[in-house]
């Protein structure tokens, strides 16, 4: 009781287990610093996604539409409330149309 478990094929003094938590902060140091691709997925605004959220990170598009809408000559009030309301890049399985919303 209160001595740490180890694998029985791990040195007494420990040193495996060093060894091993020396590498993996290696490996996250290399990770942070970009200097080794961690995964498939493009960055975000600066930020490396653990997992695919581009789908979901797509209601930048409809922010970006949305704008646009409101910049036109005459601004396109109706156009700029579909696109906050209804969406139309934002994949999301929860909601009833499949789309994400910036309305919610």
């Amino acid at each position: 009781p209160g001595r740490p478990l180890r694998h029985p094929k791990a040195h007494s003094d420990g040193g495996a287990e060093r060894s091993v938590l020396q590498m993996a902060r290696i490996v996250a140091v290399f990770l942070a610093l970009g200097l080794v691709e961690g995964n498939d997925w493009p960055n975000i605004a600066g930020y490396t996604p653990g997992s695919d959220v581009t789908k979901h990170a797509n209601l930048d598009l409809d922010q970006q539409a949305l704008e646009a809408a409101l910049k036109e000559s005459t601004p396109n009030f109706d156009l700029a409330e579909a696109w906050y309301a209804v969406g139309g890049n934002s994949l999301s399985g929860k909601a009833p149309s499949g789309l994400r919303t910036m309305k919610g």
